[in-house]
């Protein structure tokens, strides 16, 4: 009897502290509004936005953020950019600006030798760094069963090989654009490659501040000279290198505002 009255004991604070420890999920449309769940996820179904998770001690914020934006600066605004830009780095102000946005750059010291994967399983923090030599010689299914979780880690070699084909393979930039790279923070890339490369620093983070949502996840962001502009939080090259053609531009405004309008 005393056993059953331990075990009893035991289960009912097992469960006040699961009720205890449960927290309050709160929704935010992309208004910055707090609106139900129904709601909330009815317009993730219309693949105009992202879902952005926040997690607090005793809450949990989640967002809806815009996948892709358009919109146009104030003429102050605009303004005092390409002032600023002009005489910080010398970027011409009469061309639209392609900027690819990286919040962190690595650090050097911590890339493996090699480029490959991780493959982690987060509940028992078990963990494998398999390279890609060693994945194009045998059969790896398993480890994508074994390891839930996974991400692709590149070597130096590899990582800065991608900056030099995105500058070299201009393509889909034109003669009225310039392509150009911004980072937040730099963990630990030398300094000769970025300025090799024209990497910028956004310093206090001002361009990330002004096309902010609350979420910060901007990865493509266009300006146009007149300050219309268009972001996205997909960097896909092939998707977005026509609208900076102004006419392509003004062309799918118009289709993402009836679309934004009907929700």
């Amino acid at each position: 009897m005393k056993n059953k009255l331990v075990i009893l004991a035991w289960l009912l604070c097992s469960v006040v502290g699961n009720a205890q420890k449960k927290k309050t999920v709160i929704y935010i449309n992309e208004k910055h509004q707090i609106t139900s769940s129904k709601a909330y996820y009815n317009k993730l179904k219309t693949q105009l936005f992202d879902n952005v998770t926040i997690k607090k001690e005793d809450t949990i914020l989640k967002k809806l953020s815009y996948t892709d934006f358009f919109g146009k600066l104030s003429s102050t605004k605009i303004k005092q950019l390409q002032k600023l830009y002009a005489l910080r780095y010398g970027i011409d102000s009469t061309k639209t600006w392609l900027i690819h946005y990286v919040d962190t750059l690595p650090d050097k010291s911590k890339m493996p030798k090699e480029s490959g994967i991780l493959f982690k399983n987060p509940l028992t923090t078990d963990s494998i760094f398999i390279t890609q030599t060693a994945l194009e010689k045998g059969n790896n299914s398993f480890l994508y069963e074994k390891y839930p979780y996974h991400k692709h880690l590149k070597s130096y070699p590899d990582y800065i090989d991608t900056w030099h084909k995105e500058i070299t393979n201009t393509n889909y930039v034109d003669t009225s654009t310039t392509l150009l790279h911004f980072y937040a923070v730099n963990k630990g890339i030398p300094d000769e490659d970025i300025k090799k490369y024209g990497y910028y620093n956004d310093i206090s983070t001002l361009l990330k501040k002004s096309f902010n949502d609350g979420t910060g996840k901007n990865k493509l962001i266009i300006i146009y000279p007149d300050g219309a502009f268009y972001t996205s939080t997909l960097k896909e090259h092939k998707k977005v290198k026509k609208l900076t053609q102004r006419r392509i531009y003004e062309r799918k405004k118009q289709k993402w505002l009836k679309k934004t309008l009907q929700e």
